[in-house]
């Protein structure tokens, strides 16, 4: 029966607020990030590697965090600790450009404090930043299985992108027109994350399926064949978009003279089409199947990544990210999620969401961070098109090698597999 009691009101309420405030901090470290490397006069292959630390830490630390919600009490417990953990990774940030510390640092490392900062808060940034995004879905998504509200998760994900575009516009204004520059972000990051700290309090609790069952291996994942085709199409969609978050903010303001308020634009109407799709995500995975969903999310990334190659307009660039962005990105996290939710042993949901996004957010960007510093260090300045198109021809071999997989594995474009069908009461 469909629940539409107050407390199941304020609970809903708490997941929105909970996705907005994570998707806020993303929209900040996305879109100002490199920019603030690049302001401490860090060069492009030092920024390529210093943005790859980050997820290569995640790669240690995501089925850590995973497994531990799986096994605690109560996954918002972990949220905490999460988030807390973000506050202390803004002030080492602060940190970084903060010339007063010196006096307590040794005389030998001062010249060092900026890249010894920097590569501490990153670090500490994908060990407690990366696991909230697949620890929020799983949280929602059980919250939904186990209470049957009215809204579904697809709706409450579109306040996460909501909140994205918001940030992402508000903050290149107010960097613009601050005299501290991208420096300002970390004072949005810890209005953002007290915010995020009450909101937890209303968060309902939600129990680690593993909480009070016998343990089970991670690598049981590895067995489902579906699952393993998608690790390695996350690995080349996580490619081309880390080479994008890490070099592409870059690009528009050297290259081709945008602002901050720009950049933030951009930013912002690449995700506004997320918000109308996440409304009608649950009926549009329905009508297509999750397979066709996936194999539509690669394709746009084709036509997303070969816009740089082909012009240097950037209101044409930021009309193909409009239409190409959510289906690239946000949508492709939404199918996989589903697929775990669905095909995952239920005691594994945790650690497979964060198994697919430590792949994608990680293992993925890391390559793409490191291999686009290395090329444009070697190509130089002016570069980053030529990179677009190693990207571009990656995501269409990771295409047919899709087609191939799926097809031979029973799917065809007019028949989902048992494995993932939805059914038509599905809450998801």
């Amino acid at each position: 029966m469909i629940q539409t009691s107050g407390r199941n009101k304020r609970d809903i309420t708490a997941l929105f607020i909970m996705f907005a405030m994570v998707h806020a901090t993303n929209a900040l470290y996305i879109t100002f990030i490199p920019l603030y490397l690049e302001d401490l006069a860090f060069g492009a292959a030092v920024r390529g590697v210093l943005l790859s630390i980050g997820p290569f830490v995640s790669v240690l630390t995501q089925t850590m965090w995973g497994g531990f919600a799986d096994r605690s009490k109560n996954k918002v417990n972990v949220m905490y600790m999460l988030a807390l953990g973000l506050v202390v990774v803004t002030t080492l940030f602060l940190a970084s450009d903060f010339a007063p510390i010196d006096k307590i640092l040794p005389v030998s490392i001062r010249p060092y404090r900026a890249l010894i900062f920097v590569t501490a808060a990153l670090i500490f940034y994908a060990f407690f930043q990366n696991p909230m995004l697949p620890m929020i879905d799983t949280i929602s998504m059980e919250y939904i299985s186990l209470q049957r509200p009215r809204v579904k998760y697809g709706l409450i994900r579109t306040m996460g992108t909501t909140s994205y575009v918001v940030m992402a516009y508000i903050a290149g204004l107010i960097v613009d027109a601050s005299p501290a520059g991208t420096k300002t972000i970390f004072y949005m990051f810890y209005v953002v994350l007290a915010l995020l700290l009450v909101t937890l309090f209303f968060v309902p609790p939600i129990a680690g399926t593993q909480s009070t069952r016998k343990k089970v291996s991670a690598l049981a994942l590895f067995r489902d064949k579906w699952f393993c085709v998608m690790i390695v199409i996350a690995f080349v969609v996580g490619m081309a978009y880390g080479f994008n978050a890490s070099y592409y903010p870059n690009y528009l303001r050297n290259e081709l003279g945008a602002s901050e308020t720009l950049l933030g634009i951009n930013t912002a109407v690449g995700s506004m089409l997320e918000i109308f799709l996440f409304i009608i995500v649950h009926k549009i995975a329905k009508k297509t199947g999750i397979v066709n969903l996936i194999l539509i999310c690669i394709i746009s990334g084709v036509v997303r990544w070969m816009s740089p190659v082909l012009t240097t307009s950037i209101p044409v660039l930021i009309v193909v990210q409009f239409f190409t962005q959510p289906f690239n990105w946000a949508l492709m996290i939404y199918a996989v999620a589903i697929y775990v939710q669905k095909a995952v042993p239920e005691h594994l949901h945790a650690r497979g969401q964060t198994m697919i996004n430590m792949v994608m957010g990680s293992f993925g960007r890391i390559a793409g961070s490191l291999l686009g510093g290395w090329l444009i260090g070697m190509w130089g300045s002016g570069s980053e098109p030529r990179v677009y198109l190693i990207m571009t021809i990656a995501c269409a071999i990771i295409l047919v090698f899709a087609i191939v997989m799926f097809y031979r594995f029973g799917w065809r474009p007019n028949r989902e597999p048992d494995e993932l069908r939805l059914e038509e009461g599905s809450v998801i």
